[in-house]
């Protein structure tokens, strides 16, 4: 990892997001840059902040945000050099644009409903969303895909977070046969010892066979009920080329209704 890009809207946040951006700087030996983008009516800023000459506006004054912000780098005893953007409005195509040439880089944010979905859309960095106060995620469950392009998404996770607890899991998605499922369970075997992560094979479904009446449950509800379970800190979703877990509908959906922070990895070639 080259690169940490945190991605900042307020100032209320804006430490939960710096303290783990530098701590993946530190652990990944990366550049730092800080993006921040006040979004007026999403989020509010005092008043000091605001330019003098148009309040009105809600237009801020860049050099008292760029001021508050190396405070805070220097409160907390960051001393290596770091680059700093002020912006207003537009923060999906502020990031985007800025990661445009970028390749090695990760995007840390907070979590906001509009925000995050428009980050989610364009941006084609992998994105830690930040969603609860803590220094480092330690139980993390990774969904994934007996295909190709899985183990890219399993090694970058372990480069990311070596020292934590990461735990596969392989949900069927469909009715399969009993032949289907002994292939799928020896495919995932063989998964986990080649990356060395345990994992679990996922196959009780809530569902009537015969009419997918009101007992049917959805993949979506079964990965949220298995992770909820499960206590998780942080969920990754590897969103490969053609796969399940590339649907942006569902990406946005489990984001939403779990509790988790959340690294939405991209590996779309």
């Amino acid at each position: 990892m080259q690169k940490i890009v945190a991605v900042l809207n307020d100032l209320v946040q804006a430490d939960l997001v710096l303290g783990r951006a530098i701590t993946l700087a530190h652990e990944q030996n990366a550049a730092l840059e800080i993006l921040f983008v006040h979004e007026a009516p999403l989020f509010t800023i005092p008043d000091f902040f605001l330019s003098q000459k148009e309040k009105t506006n809600d237009s801020i004054d860049k050099e008292k945000i760029r001021e508050e912000i190396s405070d805070r780098m220097a409160r907390v005893g960051y001393e290596e050099a770091y680059a700093l953007f002020v912006f207003v409005d537009d923060t999906a195509d502020r990031v985007s644009a800025h990661a445009r040439e970028q390749e090695n880089a990760l995007i840390v944010s907070a979590y906001h409903k509009k925000v995050t979905e428009d980050l989610i859309g364009i941006c084609h960095l992998p994105l830690l969303i930040l969603k609860n106060e803590r220094e480092k995620n330690s139980d993390i469950v990774l969904p994934v895909e007996l295909n190709e392009g899985t183990e890219k998404c399993i090694d970058f996770a372990k480069k990311l977070f070596g020292e934590s607890h990461i735990r596969l899991i392989y949900d069927h998605h469909y009715l399969v046969d009993e032949e289907t499922k002994r292939a799928q369970k020896a495919s995932f075997e063989q998964l986990k010892a080649k990356v060395h992560l345990d994992g679990d094979y996922i196959e009780e479904f809530a569902w009537n066979e015969a009419d997918f009446g009101e007992d049917y449950e959805t993949i979506e509800q079964h990965l949220i009920e298995h992770i909820r379970k499960g206590r998780y800190d942080l969920t990754i979703l590897c969103a490969q080329k053609n796969n399940f877990l590339s649907n942006e509908a569902l990406v946005i959906s489990l984001l939403h209704k779990l509790p988790t922070d959340f690294l939405v990895y991209r590996h779309l070639a």
